[in-house]
């Protein structure tokens, strides 16, 4: 019987455990070998888990929500200049928000995946291009098999863009403390807890403000 999980199945198991907590988890896993099969079933039953752990660690609610309203009112600010139909279609605005809806998981496990060892001051925004990116995977998904619920080509990528520059601004002014819980999650009572929420809330106000005020400036100069 072996004493040691074999190497290929370790390193597997390794890719999908986020790298800060990547060692002490195969160690865990590692201790309580008994056999192959049992070992991939530990794996099995283990990594989810952890997975959900280090969301819950590194996922800012509050972020979350500012990414989501910026995503959506970059969309719609597209949809207002350049195609207004989509305003008033019946499937105008479930359509602007899949774009939306489809990025935030992926800004999720950007950051629940993210090596807090990595110190570069571009890291928040790899969340930012991922999640548009998955966007334009679904997107293409969509018009495989359902075109009503896609987007011009126009909107799309005038919104990916508009939704790619602020989430960013977004991720480089708040970065996710990577190797820590969420700080509104600590214990400790300390000024920024309070005063998190209510700058986070002045950003995402004055972005979508500015949006609107862009869009309502180009429908008025047409």
């Amino acid at each position: 019987m072996r004493t040691v999980p074999p190497k290929p199945i370790e390193k597997i198991v390794g890719l999908f455990i986020p790298p800060a907590c990547r060692e002490e988890v195969l160690g865990d896993l590692h201790e309580r070998f008994l056999s192959t099969p049992k070992y991939v079933v530990d794996a099995v039953m283990t990594v989810p888990l952890v997975i959900a752990s280090r969301i819950r660690r590194t996922t800012d609610p509050v972020l979350l929500l500012m990414e989501a309203i910026v995503l959506f009112s970059s969309y719609l600010a597209a949809a207002f200049f350049l195609d207004q139909t989509l305003l008033t279609d019946a499937l105008g605005f479930c359509r602007l928000g899949l774009p939306a809806a489809t990025s935030l998981p992926l800004l999720i496990l950007a950051d629940a995946y993210a090596d807090p060892r990595n110190r570069s001051p571009l890291k928040p925004m790899l969340g930012a291009v991922l999640g548009i990116g998955f966007a334009w995977f679904s997107q293409a998904v969509l018009a495989a098999y359902n075109s009503d619920f896609t987007l011009p080509r126009s909107v799309m990528v005038a919104g990916s863009c508009l939704g790619l520059l602020l989430v960013s601004a977004l991720r480089l002014l708040f970065a996710p403390a990577l190797n820590i819980p969420a700080h509104w999650q600590k214990q400790s009572v300390a000024p920024v807890r309070i005063q998190w929420p209510n700058k986070a809330a002045s950003i995402a106000a004055l972005a979508i403000a500015i949006i609107l005020l862009i869009a309502y400036q180009m429908g008025k100069g047409n």
